[in-house]
């Protein structure tokens, strides 16, 4: 039986859809264990992780651990956080779990919107969106999460800048294999489990890229066009905001600042992702900047 109610849903209908495993299939993490990168061993340095920085604090969230939990109820220091990761769509973000005020705690619903997750608030039981950062349906529809600054990184490069980050653990309380991906072999695949609204075959589905938003507009700034630029910083003025994209060739991740070099808000994902929600995307080619 279906345990949420659509029938007030922002989206279509049709288009939330069974991702298979049920509510809770997919165990949210609630009582988050870390290390000290000092007595961290259990992934190198090579492993890709979700990394935040608030009030002096930082920690780091391996993908590896994340691709079979999806979303990490937590603290930063003293605010309250969700962690969601979309295997999907390869796309992490973070953002506030205050809801109106009230610390809420998040799990995963087993359905998908775009073939991205579908999370959903333990108070109501509404769906949030997790690459719009907003509820879809369910009594909090249309409300949104603050977004916290994150960066998609490797273990190493956060241990360089942040050497008393905090790491997240296997010590999870379940039994899984970390040190494997259940999906390793989609993410090497052309092809989608579930296709979206919106496709576009300017590049290959799962090309990653970094996307940001001006006021209303965004953009999208593939990571095969980086690597063709010359220069470490590109560069770029978007709708009038002046935007530096820093690409790391060897450990293919990319952040985003300003003219003043503090970090702006940007979401790295797969194409087909960025585009199922934002068909209307600006995108950067060095053919046409």
């Amino acid at each position: 039986m279906q345990p949420f109610n659509l029938t007030n849903a922002l989206v279509p209908q049709d288009e939330i859809i069974s991702a298979g495993p049920p509510k809770d299939g997919i165990p949210a993490l609630d009582t988050p264990i870390f290390k000290r990168a000092i007595d961290y061993s259990f992934f190198d340095d090579h492993t890709q992780v979700l990394g935040v920085y608030h009030n002096g604090v930082a920690k780091a969230y391996p993908i590896p651990i994340l691709n079979w939990h999806d979303v990490v109820n937590d603290f930063i220091d003293e605010l309250p956080i969700v962690v969601t990761y979309c295997p999907l769509c390869g796309c992490g973000l973070i953002y506030e779990s205050e809801v109106g005020g009230i610390r809420t705690r998040f799990g995963v619903s087993g359905l998908l919107y775009q073939s991205d997750l579908l999370f959903y608030d333990r108070r109501s039981d509404s769906l949030w969106s997790q690459i719009l950062g907003s509820a879809v349906s369910g009594p909090l529809r249309g409300y949104s999460l603050n977004t916290v600054l994150t960066q998609p990184t490797t273990l190493g490069l956060w241990k360089r800048n942040y050497p008393d980050t905090l790491i997240l653990t296997t010590r999870t309380g379940y039994v899984r294999n970390y040190e494997q991906s259940p999906y390793q072999e989609y993410d090497h695949l052309e092809e989608l489990y579930f296709t979206p609204t919106h496709t576009s075959d300017l590049f290959p589905s799962k090309e990653r890229i970094i996307g940001v938003q001006v006021g209303e507009h965004v953009k999208a700034y593939p990571f095969s066009e980086l690597i063709a630029y010359p220069e470490i910083i590109l560069r770029d003025t978007f709708k009038g905001k002046v935007l530096h994209i820093h690409y790391d060739v060897l450990n293919d991740v990319a952040t985003v600042t300003d003219e003043h070099g503090t970090l702006y808000p940007s979401k790295t994902m797969y194409w087909f992702a960025w585009y199922a929600f934002y068909p209307d995307t600006a995108v950067f080619k060095k053919s046409i900047r």
